[in-house]
């Protein structure tokens, strides 16, 4: 488990910059207007995929929005693991517009603060997050 705390601590900036850089595409799946948006998000996911070591990724058009596919083969004989996600956002109609949802520079200093009040909020009421 130290190993892998490690590996996230050392990694730390590159993970958040690489969720920013996600969070900014309006992948808008309900909005034909942001078609171009979905398609640009699942070549970003093909890209994050190829960097973390898939021996395969790629985008495959659909009716709707395009599906992102990636394998990584550790051993043939062993059990396959399946991962799914979606990475489409919820539209903004009827929503007033938060700066908390935008991925910049200034928000990420806020975004620790607030991390460190939750985290001894939650050790003082004894919750997990």
């Amino acid at each position: 488990m130290k190993d892998v705390k490690g590996y996230i601590e050392a990694n730390k900036e590159r993970f958040l910059e690489e969720l920013f850089e996600l969070i900014r595409i309006p992948s808008i799946s309900a909005e034909s207007e942001h078609k171009p948006d979905m398609v640009r998000c699942a070549e970003k996911w093909k890209e994050l995929l190829m960097a973390a070591g898939c021996d395969k990724a790629e985008v495959m058009p659909s009716e709707g929005n395009p599906v992102v596919y990636g394998e990584k083969t550790i051993d043939a004989t062993k059990p396959t693991v399946l991962v799914y996600g979606h990475y489409d956002a919820r539209g903004t109609s009827g929503v007033v517009e938060n700066p908390a949802f935008r991925a910049g520079g200034e928000r990420r200093q806020d975004m620790g603060t607030r991390r460190r009040r939750r985290q001894g909020a939650e050790l003082h009421a004894g919750q997990g997050f």
